[in-house]
């Protein structure tokens, strides 16, 4: 019996894998997204309650950041099973079929920054130096050849980061000294509204694009250590479920247990705390990407 329920249950996915499209949506093409109903009565509604708005770039894995009007509660970031093409009706057959138009919503003025930034947009971030101010990224541009440089951090640069972080994974960062700590956590605070920032070098220099830098790594690493308080203070990470998408957040070891039988406190950037076992935090160690693609 447990055979056949298998089988039908495979036969089950690859049906429902062959009917499944993939929605595909370019940048700057209005469309509508769907949003929560506000109030309890408008659960009992049939029709989803949508709003139109803009893509604003493709983040891969389906997901799709939008423009939204400044002090919206949606959330920026949605898969694409929530977003639709938007039609605009023919205003002589259907006069009142017109949605609200998209020039509704506020456009994001260009950045304007003392240095000058390189005209191409940036394809993939690597780390983040805070070895001067403002801090500066070793990014790989969008361009033919897939340039590496870096880039100098400015209020654009700040939010795409943000979003980069919370679909990919932490950024690791170097520079973060005694001397500048205070800053750095000023800035985490401020400018990346973490309530409770990280400051610890996480960098390695173990990707393959680390000797392009012309710089030592700025620590090492190691594994997770038998002893329970040698793991004070170690960095991970995690992915959270947060408006049905998996986002990353970072972390730190804030108490340790007696003995490895025993649960550490987890700390992440918002405040949140965990308590977890020595297996599952060996899972969550903070390990830097060694990519590109």
């Amino acid at each position: 019996m447990a055979i056949n329920i298998a089988k039908a249950e495979a036969s089950m996915k690859n049906f429902s894998d062959r009917q499944r499209t993939t929605k595909l949506f370019n940048p700057r093409q209005v469309v509508k997204v769907q949003t929560e109903r506000a109030t309890r009565s408008d659960q009992s509604k049939l029709q989803p309650r949508f709003r139109v708005t803009e893509v604003v770039r493709s983040l891969g894995k389906d997901n799709y950041e939008i423009r939204l009007p400044e002090g919206s509660t949606v959330h920026p970031i949605v898969h694409a099973e929530k977003l639709e093409k938007f039609w605009t009706a023919d205003s002589a057959k259907f006069p009142l079929a017109q949605e609200p138009a998209p020039s509704l919503l506020p456009a994001q003025p260009p950045v304007q920054t003392s240095e000058k930034q390189p005209s191409y947009p940036i394809r993939k971030y690597l780390l983040r130096s805070r070895s001067t101010v403002p801090p500066r990224y070793y990014v790989q541009w969008d361009t033919p050849s897939k340039d590496l440089g870096w880039a100098v951090e400015d209020a654009g640069i700040i939010s795409d980061a943000i979003v980069y972080e919370k679909v990919n994974g932490i950024l690791p960062e170097t520079g973060i000294t005694s001397t500048n700590s205070a800053a750095v956590q000023e800035q985490k605070q401020v400018k990346y509204l973490q309530k409770t920032p990280i400051l610890r070098n996480t960098w390695t220099g173990k990707a393959p694009w680390a000797a392009a830098l012309g710089r030592t790594p700025t620590v090492k690493l190691a594994s997770l250590h038998d002893t329970p308080q040698l793991n004070l203070h170690r960095v991970v990470q995690k992915r959270f479920d947060e408006h049905n998408l998996l986002m990353y957040y970072a972390g730190e070891v804030v108490a340790t247990p007696q003995n490895a039988k025993g649960k550490y406190t987890v700390r992440y950037t918002d405040a949140y705390e965990e308590k977890v076992g020595h297996q599952e935090l060996k899972g969550l160690l903070y390990t830097t990407s060694n990519r590109i693609d």
